[in-house]
């Protein structure tokens, strides 16, 4: 009898990429990857006056996204373990610079989100969740640390980095088969990367992601 994940086989969505021209909007890049292209060019046209007026400056954080996706209308569902801010990332390396410019602004996006009409589900979802969404042709914008992940056809150094540098990528597929995730990384050009599941989970899953995870709805 087969498996759930082997029945689900393998997937491949096909995604405009748009590469990061900053050292901090891969998250921002990861969204114009999921707007149209009307949507994808008036953000572009306005991008100094959003990113104004969403507060986050040159730091953008999972809820910050959703925000951004709800502005024009992209139905989403995110997924987190930790609501709010994490008080133990006061002292990580990758967050210090930052936490206490955005606890406050952070903390109140969380808070204001149902009226903005944001789902937010305190939750953690399995590897099995994130292909079952994935099979039904609908992407998925997820945290990981860039240090551990590695595509099996592009990275060549065997080692990974243990420290944790927080980046975002969209998920577009996956091979059941040969056990790949398949992603756009907004940090690289114009193709399609892919992880080994194992490789995959333990970059999104690790401390520093509050394993933060966006479903996208497009179908």
């Amino acid at each position: 009898m087969l498996s759930k994940r082997e029945r689900l086989k393998k997937m491949d969505i096909e995604l405009q990429h748009y590469r990061q021209r900053f050292d901090w909007d891969c998250g921002i890049s990861c969204v114009l990857m999921l707007l149209n292209e009307a949507d994808r060019q008036q953000f572009l046209d306005n991008f100094q006056e959003i990113c104004e007026y969403e507060k986050f400056g040159e730091s953008t954080w999972t809820i910050d996204l959703c925000y951004l996706l709800n502005r024009y209308n992209v139905k989403h569902m995110f997924y987190t373990v930790t609501y709010g801010v994490r008080k133990a990332y006061k002292c990580n390396v990758f967050y210090k610079n930052v936490y206490i410019k955005d606890e406050v602004r952070v903390n109140r996006k969380f808070e204001e989100a149902p009226k903005q009409g944001i789902t937010i589900k305190q939750d953690r979802v399995n590897l099995e969740d994130i292909l079952t969404h994935l099979a039904s042709s609908n992407p998925i914008l997820i945290l990981v640390n860039a240090n551990s992940l590695r595509c099996v056809f592009c990275d060549k150094t065997e080692w990974l980095d243990s420290t944790y540098l927080g980046h975002y990528i969209v998920l577009c597929g996956f091979d059941c088969f040969q056990q790949l995730i398949h992603y756009r990384n907004p940090a690289k050009t114009n193709h399609v990367c892919s992880a080994n599941f194992d490789c995959f989970e333990d970059s999104r899953t690790c401390f520093g992601t509050d394993e933060d995870v966006i479903f996208v709805y497009r179908k």
